[in-house]
């Protein structure tokens, strides 16, 4: 856009217009739920819930609080060994990741040439058989493009950064955390502190695309759209299956990132309706 030479815009010419605020996988939901929307870190975020700030303050610092944080930077770096790898980011950062531990996370941060701090991430080493080479990286949400982009450029050619975007995020944070975790992952409650552990979540929602499957791993269909349903309290989806397998109340699996998960054909609508009935003897 042309400027005039002390610096203004020309009189007629728009100004440009801000990018669209991208949303995280679990916006629907903060949706449905009535909260507050506001941009943050080229997001829509929600603020507050109906019951106000100081209510889920005190409900997290009792209880514990669901937070999404799917805004947040995610990402792998992947290479041979985990020694290569390891070697590759304390290059960047002061943490001693060689003698990370699996299963175990560390906090650090990234640094320039100059040793100046650019963010803090968290640094985690898989436990999982066969990722001897990888490592979970996190950053903040405002400086997640100019800190991957630092990090790829200073990655040796054996290992890659692999950026994880389409991953939710979310922090369970309060004195019952590990209680309520464990309601749908058994064992994380005694999971000890700054470590990690990979398990299947059994209300994980399938989207778009979703493969349906058979009890014995057959095809028979697949999602048209599907997500996290407030009211319902849990994941549903609508998808075509083939028509011997489309009788309420028939088991199906629905393979979410390569894993079959348990579903059931239900009748619609997923809740009951809640039509605005006149009371007996109104006009009509």
């Amino acid at each position: 856009m042309a400027e005039t030479e002390d610096g203004a815009k020309p009189a007629g010419e728009a100004p440009a217009s801000a990018p669209p605020l991208r949303t995280t996988p679990l916006h629907g939901a903060h949706i449905g739920l009535g909260a507050r929307m506001v941009p943050f870190a080229g997001y829509d975020m929600p603020v507050q819930y109906p019951t106000g700030v100081l209510t889920e303050h005190q409900h997290t610092r009792a209880r514990a609080g669901l937070f999404d944080v799917s805004h947040m930077g995610q990402a792998f770096l992947t290479g041979p060994d985990h020694g290569t790898v390891a070697k590759a980011l304390e290059a960047l950062v002061p943490a001693d990741i060689v003698n990370l531990a699996p299963g175990r996370q560390r906090y650090t941060q990234l640094l320039n040439e100059e040793g100046g701090i650019l963010d803090d991430l968290m640094v985690t080493r898989s436990a999982e058989e066969g990722e001897d080479g990888v490592l979970m990286l996190v950053v903040n949400a405002a400086c997640k493009e100019e800190d991957f982009s630092h990090i790829a450029s200073r990655l040796p050619a054996d290992v890659k950064l692999m950026r994880a975007d389409h991953r939710a995020l979310i922090a369970l944070q309060g004195p019952q955390a590990a209680e309520v975790l464990a309601r749908h992952c058994p064992g994380v409650d005694l999971m000890p502190f700054m470590s990690a552990h990979q398990a299947s979540f059994d209300k994980a929602p399938a989207r778009e695309g979703t493969e349906i499957q058979a009890k014995d791993g057959r095809k028979i269909g697949k999602v048209t759209s599907g997500g996290f349903g407030p009211t319902l309290g849990g994941p549903l989806a609508m998808g075509y299956v083939e028509a011997g397998f489309a009788a309420l109340g028939t088991e199906l699996d629905l393979v979410v990132r390569g894993k079959p998960l348990p579903a059931k054909v239900a009748p619609t609508p997923f809740v009951p309706h809640r039509y605005y009935r006149p009371a007996a003897g109104a006009a009509g």
